[in-house]
């Protein structure tokens, strides 16, 4: 792991402890292609979380955005990150495949 991609899970301050430690890990270690894991491979959800707190201007008017709009932008990302497999973006996003389903209909992806 590169000692950026290593100092981001560091400074996360992980809500759901090491279960979801545990679970980002393996979402990275899946979806690299690479060596060595980097920036680019730790899952949206924690970088968002890294941008919000930062104050990024992409995420400056967070408040303005309902959690069905962010929902949807994980979502939508995450399947292109995965090249439309469900199957790993539902993994990526810690949720059931069906629930994914359901989702994706619902939001019209």
């Amino acid at each position: 792991m590169t000692d950026p991609a290593l100092k981001a899970l560091d400074n996360y301050d992980w809500p759901g402890n090491i279960r979801q430690l545990r679970n980002a890990i393996r979402t990275m270690v899946v979806m690299c292609d690479r060596d060595r894991l980097d920036m680019q491979d730790i899952p949206p959800e924690i970088t968002q979380r890294r941008q919000l707190i930062a104050g990024s201007g992409a995420v400056a008017g967070l408040w303005t955005v309902s959690l069905d709009e962010l929902e949807k932008k994980a979502i939508e990302e995450t399947l292109a990150k995965t090249k439309g497999n469900r199957e790993k973006t539902a993994k990526v996003l810690g949720i059931g495949e069906r629930t994914l389903y359901r989702k994706i209909k619902e939001y019209n992806l």
